[in-house]
């Protein structure tokens, strides 16, 4: 069945959207539509120097059914030599949107992206270039992309799934034994002590967003500790914080966002944020931070062991540890989904030129020069460092 698109240029339009996109279900809280609309009310720019335009496709089949959403801005910036208009994601900031795709049914993905890319093809002089967020390294996604002319690919990302048993004492029982006794020490070292911790998970939008910042607080202390690995503090802007307090809450709605805490005499000493995919079927372990002091007690790892059971007794099928190679994720033994990024040159002769331009300029100049320069034109939301692990 051929399918159409319905191009989106305004916010409300987008809003319009809401209830059929919610119906996608898609796997990753990054595909949720509060998350796209945040993001753009929030974090989209339209400076002098920078300007970001609504681009967004909606995808439909032959009977009027949404098939996919993908929700794609115009960028307009200083270039080496003229302007560039970048098609992309939203989700151009510092390490807050970790996977930056479409939201679609797996088995509707590829042809979706075909329509959009046939779309896109057919405006070729409205943009110079597009970066494709993300797609799985192997199957039919990564394969349609392929089979565009000079497209670029990124070095893989991986992305960490666990999948879960019935009950915790199954779970357990695969582990390694590593962890086993990590764990073992994570609850004997506070009792031994006489520090009595107590987890609970928040959940209304309300106490959400109450809990956000003592999280926020808790993960720039995590991100100044020294002698450990060195961790970004993503939460540092107002606006940063404010996207994820509008998103998170308007998810906590829908009961698909929750803060997981540990506290000691009433204080929380642990948090991380969970967004809850699909019928409650994978939680996501997003940001989290500690207070320092009691980082002897790998109060994140009593976190993160207590989310799984919650997430366990509330019937879901797996926990997502993120992206990001870490030990603290790779040691519960998940699987690894590998994901890349395509970048693809508009077939304009603009388009072409342009990206040929920036493209040399890249291979000449420092790649550090390169990022400096890319992080003045851009201000704080559009340079992307690597990804921390926490």
């Amino acid at each position: 069945m051929a399918l159409t698109i319905q191009r989106i240029h305004t916010e409300a339009a987008l809003r319009a959207l809401d209830p059929e996109w919610r119906a996608l279900e898609a796997a990753h809280p990054f595909q949720a539509p509060e998350w796209s609309c945040a993001w753009w009310r929030h974090m989209a720019d339209a400076s002098l120097r920078i300007r970001d335009e609504l681009y967004a496709c909606a995808v439909r089949d032959g009977a009027g059914r949404l098939v996919a959403v993908a929700p794609l801005m115009r960028t307009v910036r200083p270039g080496l030599g003229p302007a560039v208009r970048i098609v992309q994601f939203m989700g151009a900031d510092a390490n807050l949107t970790e996977l930056r795709t479409l939201a679609a049914r797996r088995d509707e993905e590829p042809a979706a992206i075909r329509a959009v890319l046939d779309d896109l093809r057919a405006h070729a002089r409205e943009w110079d270039w597009l970066h494709w967020g993300a797609v799985r390294a192997e199957g039919a996604a990564a394969e349609v992309l392929a089979t565009e002319p000079g497209v670029q690919w990124s070095p893989h990302q991986s992305e960490y799934v666990l999948p879960l048993a019935a009950t915790w004492d199954e779970q357990r029982a695969r582990l390694s034994r590593n962890i086993k006794e990590s764990l073992r020490k994570c609850y004997n070292a506070p009792r031994r002590d006489h520090v009595h911790l107590d987890f609970s998970v928040v959940r209304t939008p309300a106490r959400l967003l109450d809990a956000l910042p003592r999280l926020f607080e808790l993960h720039a202390d995590r991100a100044g500790l020294e002698g450990s690995v060195k961790h970004h503090d993503v939460f540092a802007s107002p606006r940063a914080r404010a996207f994820i307090g509008a998103a998170a809450s308007e998810m906590a709605s829908r009961g698909a966002a929750c803060v997981f805490q540990l506290s000691h005499g009433g204080r929380v000493v642990a948090a991380r944020l969970g967004f809850l995919a699909g019928p409650s079927d994978r939680l996501y372990l997003y940001y989290g931070g500690f207070d320092t002091p009691y980082a002897k007690y790998s109060v994140m790892t009593t976190t993160v062991c207590e989310a799984i059971k919650w997430a366990i007794g509330e019937g879901a099928r797996a926990v997502d540890f993120s992206f990001g190679t870490d030990v603290s994720k790779t040691r519960w033994g998940p699987d690894a989904i590998a994901w890349r990024s395509a970048t693809i040159p508009s077939p304009s002769w603009r388009g072409r030129t342009t990206h040929a331009l920036y493209s040399n300029a890249m291979k000449l100049v420092p790649a550090e020069r390169i990022r400096a320069w890319w992080g003045r034109q851009n201000g704080s939301t559009h340079g992307k460092p690597a990804r921390p692990t926490c």
